[in-house]
C-alpha cells in the first residue's frame, strides 16, 4: 500500500451508502481495510468501485467462532466502521463497549442517518429523508418542488465526510491521549454543519425560503443553469462584478441596457434576457467562447462526456479501468502518492487475521523538542517526571548505589533485569513494563523494520507476554523445560530524555545460553523505550535487535533476550 494512511489497519463491517465510501477513501489513502460481508453473495459485488482496494472476508456474525475471530481482526486493528441502526453491533457482540474494553486504543466509528440517540435513532430512513429534515431539502430545485441531490449531501458529504473526519480526529487525540473512542457521525448534523452558511445568511436577512429566489439557489440569473440550441446546458457563476463583465461582454450584451446585477427586482428580467441569448448557440459553440475567460461560464457535462474533459483528463481526475470510468483518490498529496487501487480481494477470514498477526500495539509518538525542554528544571537540573535525577534515585536499591547520572540509573536498571532473567523470575520480570508495553524483536533481515507493517520475530503485547511468560514456566515449553542456564552481558549504554516522562536507551548485548551441552551466543542491540513512574524505571517499549544474519545455530529464540 501507498498513501499517507498506509500502514493503518481498518475492519469494515459491510455495509451500504456511506459506510463503504468510508471505506474506499480510507483505501484510497493508503489504509489496509478489510471489510466483513455476511455471505458469498455479498462478497460477489467486489468489482464495484465503491469496494475497490479492500480484502473482503465473509463472516457469520451470528456464529460464535466467526465472531470471536473477527474480534480478534479488531484487536489488530486501528479503526473499525460500522452503519447499522443503533444497537446493532451490540446485540451481534461486536459492539463499541466489547472492543474497546479488550482493544482500548480502538477508534470505533458508526455512522447513521439519524444518530445513536434521539427519537428517530431507530427508524428506517434513506439520505433523502435525512436531509429532508434539516432544511437542505427545502432549499434545493426549482420553485414548485424539492430536488434530491442524489445521495451526494446526505449519504456522502454528511455521512462518509464527516465519518472520515471524526476518525482521523480521534486518531490525532490518540496521540495524545493514548487512548481510543466512538465516534458517532450523524448525517443529520453532518448536513447541518454543512448548511451553516445557509443558516448564517437567513439568520442576516439576507436568504429567502422560497426556492429559486436566492443567490445561491438558481434565483440570481448569473448564477444558474441556461438551456442552449442543442437542449444541453451551461453552468453561469459570475458573482463578482469583474466576472459578470466579462459574462456580458461574451454574451455580446451591454450592462447599460440591463438591470443592475444585484437589482433583485429585474433577475426575473435578466434572466430572461439571458435565456435568450443562450439559446442562439449550442452549448460546446459557447462553452468555445468562454474557454480560458474568468466568466464562469462552463458546459453542464455528462458522466460520459466528463471523463475527456480537458481540465479532469491532464489531472485524471476521472479515470478509465477495465470495469469502466471510476473517480481517482483525492485529494492529492505532493509525498504519499495515492493511486487507484485494485478491485476488492476475497480472503477467507482466518487468513485474513493471520495476516494482521495479534494485537494492535498504539504507542504514543515521540514529541518535540519543546516537550523535551520540560526536562531541565529552572535551575539546569536534569529531570525526570518533574523529579530530580537525586530524588529517581532513591526509588529502589540499585538506583541508589549507582552513580548520580541518568545513563549509569538506566544501566542499573538493566543489569537488575538481567539478574532477573537469569534467574527466570519471569513474574518479576513482567512486573517491568507498563500495562501498554511491548516486546519487540524484528527480523534479523529488517532490524528497523516498522511492527505495523513487516514480519517480526517477537511481537508481544502485555497479553502476549502474560501468555509467554507462564508458558516458559510450564511443560508446555519442551524447548526450555528443563530451563536453559543463560548470562547476560550488557556494555555501551546510552540514555537521553525524550521528554520529561520517556528515556529512550540503546545498548550493546551478549546472551549465552547452555542447554544439552551446546552453548548458543546471541548478539545485538537493545533498544528501549522507558517511563518514569513512581517505583522506578518501567518498559513502554523493549525492543531486541539481533545482529546475527540468521538464527543458526540457534534455529529459533525460546528464551527472553
Amino acid at each position: 500500500m501507498t498513501g499517507p494512511l498506509a500502514g493503518l489497519r481498518v475492519v469494515e463491517l459491510g455495509g451500504i451508502g456511506p459506510t463503504p465510501h468510508a471505506g474506499m477513501v480510507l483505501a484510497d489513502l493508503g489504509a489496509d481495510v478489510v471489510r466483513i460481508v455476511r455471505s458469498h453473495a455479498d462478497a460477489a459485488a467486489l468489482a464495484t468501485h465503491v469496494l475497490r482496494g479492500r480484502t473482503t472476508v465473509v463472516a457469520n456474525l451470528k456464529d460464535p467462532a466467526d465472531r470471536d475471530e473477527v474480534l480478534g481482526l479488531i484487536g489488530a486493528a486501528d479503526v473499525v466502521i460500522e452503519g447499522f441502526r443503533p444497537g446493532t453491533t451490540e446485540r451481534l457482540g461486536l459492539g463499541p463497549d466489547t472492543c474497546l474494553a479488550a482493544h482500548p486504543g480502538l477508534v470505533y466509528g458508526r455512522v447513521t442517518g439519524w444518530g445513536q440517540d434521539g427519537p428517530l435513532a431507530s427508524t428506517a430512513g434513506h439520505d433523502i429523508n435525512y436531509v429532508s429534515v434539516t432544511g437542505i431539502l427545502h432549499a434545493i430545485g426549482p420553485a414548485d418542488r424539492p430536488v434530491p441531490p442524489l445521495n451526494l449531501v446526505g449519504d456522502y458529504a454528511g455521512g462518509s465526510m464527516y465519518l472520515l473526519l471524526g476518525i482521523l480526529a480521534a486518531l490525532w487525540e490518540r496521540t495524545v491521549s493514548g487512548r481510543g473512542q466512538v465516534v458517532d457521525a450523524a448525517m443529520v448534523d453532518g448536513v447541518a454543519s454543512l448548511g451553516q452558511q445557509i443558516l448564517e445568511l437567513r439568520a442576516e436577512g439576507t436568504w429567502g425560503d422560497e426556492r429559486e429566489s436566492n443567490l445561491l439557489d438558481g434565483g440570481a440569473p448569473f448564477y444558474r443553469t441556461y438551456e442552449c440550441a442543442d437542449g444541453r446546458f451551461v453552468a453561469v457563476g459570475a458573482i463578482e462584478p469583474q466576472f459578470y463583465a466579462l459574462l456580458l461582454e461574451g454574451l455580446s450584451l451591454t450592462d447599460g441596457d440591463l438591470p443592475e446585477q444585484n437589482d433583485t427586482s429585474g433577475w426575473c428580467e435578466l434572466s430572461t434576457v439571458f435565456a435568450e441569448r443562450f439559446k442562439q448557440r449550442t452549448r460546446d459553440e459557447w462553452a468555445e467562447v468562454f474557454v480560458g475567460s474568468d466568466a464562469c461560464v462552463t458546459p453542464v457535462l455528462s458522466f460520459v462526456e466528463a471523463v475527456e474533459h480537458p481540465q479532469l483528463a491532464a489531472r485524471r481526475s476521472v479515470v478509465e479501468t477495465p470495469s469502466g470510468p471510476a473517480g481517482a483518490p483525492a485529494p492529492r498529496f505532493s509525498r504519499s502518492a495515492s493511486c487507484v487501487t485494485a478491485d476488492s480481494a476475497l480472503m477467507d477470514l482466518l487468513a485474513a487475521r493471520g495476516r494482521w498477526g495479534g494485537r494492535r500495539r498504539f504507542r504514543r509518538p515521540e514529541h518535540s523538542l519543546d516537550e523535551r525542554s520540560r526536562a531541565i528544571d529552572a535551575g539546569g537540573r536534569l529531570t525526570l517526571g518533574g523529579h530530580t535525577l537525586e530524588q529517581v534515585q532513591t526509588w529502589s536499591p540499585q538506583l541508589a548505589a549507582a552513580n548520580t547520572t541518568l545513563t549509569r540509573n538506566v544501566e542499573a536498571f538493566l543489569f537488575d533485569e538481567a539478574n532477573l532473567l537469569d534467574d527466570w523470575r519471569l513474574h518479576e520480570w513482567l512486573e517491568l513494563f507498563v500495562p501498554e508495553g511491548t516486546y519487540l524483536m524484528p527480523s534479523t533481515d529488517l532490524p528497523n523494520g516498522d511492527p505495523g507493517r513487516d514480519l517480526f520475530l517477537i511481537q508481544d503485547d502485555r497479553f502476549l507476554l502474560e501468555h509467554r511468560v507462564n508458558s516458559l514456566l510450564t511443560r508446555s515449553a519442551h524447548a526450555e523445560y528443563p530451563h536453559s542456564r543463560t548470562r547476560r552481558m550488557i556494555t555501551n549504554v546510552q540514555a537521553r530524555p525524550e521528554n520529561a516522562d520517556h528515556v529512550r536507551v540503546k545498548a550493546n548485548f551478549a546472551v549465552f545460553r547452555v542447554r544439552s551441552g551446546i552453548l548458543d551466543t546471541y548478539v545485538g542491540t537493545y533498544r528501549h523505550v522507558l517511563r518514569v513512574t513512581s517505583e522506578g524505571f518501567r518498559f513502554v517499549e523493549r525492543k531486541s535487535v539481533l545482529d546475527l544474519d540468521a538464527l543458526r545455530p540457534q534455529a529459533k529464540v525460546s528464551i527472553i533476550l
